[in-house]
């Protein structure tokens, strides 16, 4: 880093970033499914393949299907199903 804002910049996203792992990890702790996903990471990359689409012409997001332990993880975390399916 150049810069020293850059550093105190870096420095607050990174512990922005340690706040949402340590309240995903204890969720999920907590709902007894971290082990089904091995650790957090393993919770997060199930996650990865959930996406959305928007075409040209429609206001109306399409969203993939939800798989098993994509639909354990939201329910977990009290997310509304209903709205992404």
């Amino acid at each position: 880093m150049h810069l020293d804002e850059s550093m105190k910049g870096r420095l607050f996203i990174q512990f922005i970033a340690l706040i949402f792992i340590s309240y995903i990890q204890n969720v999920a702790k907590e709902k007894n499914i971290l082990n089904s996903f091995g650790s957090v990471s393993g919770l997060l990359d199930e996650l990865k393949l959930y996406n959305s689409v928007t075409f040209p012409g429609r206001n109306k997001r399409v969203y993939s299907e939800l798989t098993k332990g994509q639909r354990t993880i939201f329910e977990a975390f009290d997310i509304d199903i209903k709205t992404y399916v």
